[in-house]
This record gives C-alpha cells, structure tokens and sequence, in this order.
C-alpha cells in the first residue's frame, strides 16, 4: 500500500501528510479496513491541534503496535526546521519532540511483551 509506506518511511514531511490526508480522508468503508496504527500515524501530521497529536501517540503506545516504530523514528529524526512559520522556519513537532521520544521508547520497551506501559495522560 503506497500509502502506508508514505507513512512508515518517508522523510519528506509533505508527502507524509499527503499520505495522511488519504487516510484520515477515506471513507468509513475504507477507514475500517485501514489498520489503527495507521490511523494514529495519519493523525501526527494532521492540521489538528496539538493535543489531538499527542493523543494519537497515545493511542499508539496503549494500541502497541510495533509497525509504527519505523514511521516514529523517521519522525522523530526529522529537522527541526521544515515548516514555514511566519517567514521562518520552525520544527513542525516542537509541541510534541519529548512526547514522539517517549513514544518510541516505550513501544520498544514493550516490544518482547513482557512489559506493558499505560499513558494516563499528554501534557497538551
């Protein structure tokens, strides 16, 4: 699915949004077959706030699904300078950076499912 491999592995952060854009814009037939890891990863580079981001992370870490880490890494190593924000450049996960560590790291952590971590909340 070309749009599950926008999502996991590319670097270039418009194209993950277009990705994104295809899933989180299917329709409820579509979104049933789409698996929810991608779903959440869809909601990271969404227009939302960043609440809604952080909450998607969440939903990835309770859901533990590790076919998100590839996506999560590749986010998580992006620049802190690719989005445009009055003229200048600013880091499109400034809101979110310690939150997208966190993430990984726990989806690691509970890799070999002997530990299991539960999110009782994001600083939005």
């Amino acid at each position: 699915m070309l749009t599950a491999r926008g999502l996991l592995r590319v670097a270039d952060r418009e194209a993950r949004r277009g990705a994104g854009a295809a899933i989180t814009g299917a329709s409820p037939q579509e979104q049933a077959k789409i698996p929810a890891y991608l779903r959440h990863l869809a909601a990271l580079d969404s227009d939302e706030s960043c609440g809604e981001r952080k909450a998607a992370l969440a939903d990835l870490i309770t859901a533990n699904d590790q076919r998100a880490m590839p996506a999560l890494q590749v986010i998580e190593a992006s620049p802190r300078d690719q989005c445009s924000a009055r003229g200048g450049k600013a880091d499109c996960y400034g809101c979110m950076r310690e939150d997208l560590q966190l993430a990984a790291t726990v989806l690691e952590m509970q890799k070999d499912g002997n530990v299991r971590v539960e999110i009782q909340r994001f600083e939005r």
